[in-house]
């Protein structure tokens, strides 16, 4: 095998081993940032979740005061 031959061959391997690591480093990226954006995407529903937990409990809170308000209304006018 000629002297050029060998070099080309190493400068083969080389190039092979270098794209196989852009490939994997590339695959790996790809991955951090699904992974990225499936965890911001699980907070955002939660909060949601959360914030829709909350005004639920918002809500009833203020039917159970005003049937409260009624009920103190015509327990103080002796209506009861």
């Amino acid at each position: 095998m000629s002297n050029w031959a060998v070099k080309d061959l190493i400068k083969k391997i080389f190039q092979h081993k270098r794209d196989y690591n852009n490939r994997r480093k590339n695959k790996n990226k790809e991955q951090r940032q699904h992974q990225h954006q499936q965890k911001q995407q699980e907070q955002q529903e939660h909060h949601q979740n959360q914030q829709e937990k909350y005004q639920q409990e918002y809500e009833d809170s203020g039917k159970y005061l005003f049937k409260f308000i009624i009920f103190y209304y015509y327990y103080s006018q002796n209506l009861i």
